[in-house]
């Protein structure tokens, strides 16, 4: 046998030496293997986020934010000044014959609660972000979870309140007067069902200012999305190939109203807080009509040691929503 021959059949019989050795010790020892497909796994520094709908009414929005609360105070308190007052004619200069006038003022008090979460890590927690970019940018999220938090309370308790704060919501106040839907607010067969529809928007939109003698006009609407998205591409003539103008915007050109939508309105996205979908109409940007008070703001306060653990605490401050005037809305009940 010559050399050459000799040299591949022992290059060869290491060959399947080594093989044998590697597949006896990734059989006896499953880490082996799992080390072997780390080094080829390629990890993305970044971090994906998992997307959140957004609260457009906790973000304020929808109606102001009043902040004119401090922070210390547990309650806070406002007056609903009206009146009496009528003059006549006079016979004489008889005192006795002038009509006084009549002054009152209701007082109405509401409450400010705490909100509050934590974030925090662990000793093992940095460690691990001095050798993952990726862990570290788990880290960094954390505090935005937890103002996440406090946005979603404050959104949910703005919109549908609790009797245990006696906190009124602002798409349920019991104060807001409130219509029955007799008609289809987003299928439309012919042109009868479209008039139908526009008809009753538009008493629903004139409603306050009926009620207060146009003292309070409204400049908003919000409706459910699925009717806003029918409003977007319905035209107002149901004939074929007509090109007039959308609902939407003859809505809003010829009643002189913003339209919204509110995805919370859709009593399916209400968390269980609504058992019909909804409409409403109000007089929004003035603080002193409807507003929701904050009075602090997310705040993150110093962090401390417990054992190996650091915790950082989160507060907010939160008075629900104050609807000054309620006459100056309406809601439309049954909406389909």
């Amino acid at each position: 046998m010559s050399a050459a021959i000799c040299l591949e059949a022992l290059t060869q019989a290491v060959r399947d030496c080594q093989d044998s050795g590697l597949k006896e010790a990734m059989r006896k020892d499953s880490s082996l293997a799992s080390n072997i497909a780390r080094e080829l796994e390629f990890v993305y520094a970044e971090v994906i986020e998992q997307e959140h709908p957004d609260k457009p009414f906790a973000m304020g929005t929808i109606i102001p934010i009043d902040t004119r609360v401090p922070p210390g105070a547990e309650t806070f308190t406002w007056y609903e000044v009206g009146g009496t007052a009528l003059a006549v004619v006079l016979n004489s200069y008889a005192d006795s014959e002038l009509p006084e006038v009549g002054l009152f003022a209701r007082k109405h008090v509401g409450s400010v609660e705490t909100m509050g979460n934590q974030w925090g890590y662990n000793v093992q927690d940095l460690n691990a972000a001095a050798m993952s970019p990726t862990t570290g940018n788990l880290l960094t999220m954390k505090p935005r979870q937890a103002e996440r938090a406090h946005v979603q309370l404050w959104n949910d308790k703005g919109l549908f309140g609790d009797p245990n704060y006696n906190w009124s919501g602002f798409i349920n106040h019991p104060n807001v007067p409130q219509l029955a839907s007799a008609t289809s607010w987003s299928t439309f067969t012919d042109q009868a069902t479209i008039d139908a529809c526009l008809a009753e928007v538009r008493v629903l939109v004139e409603t306050p200012d009926d009620l207060t003698n146009s003292v309070h006009i409204p400049n908003r609407l919000l409706v459910p999305k699925f009717v806003y998205n029918s409003w977007r591409f319905q035209r107002v003539s149901f004939a074929a190939g007509d090109l007039s103008e959308t609902i939407l915007t003859w809505l809003e050109k010829n009643l002189g109203v913003e339209i919204m939508w509110l995805l919370e309105l859709d009593f399916s996205k209400s968390g269980g807080n609504l058992t019909d979908n909804r409409a409403m109409v109000f007089k929004g940007g003035d603080m002193d009509v409807v507003s929701w008070v904050r009075a602090l703001d997310f705040t993150q306060h110093e962090g401390r040691w417990q054992g190996l653990r650091f915790s950082i605490p989160c507060t907010s401050r939160f008075g629900g929503v104050k609807f000054s005037q309620p006459l100056s809305a309406a809601i439309e009940t049954g909406v389909t």
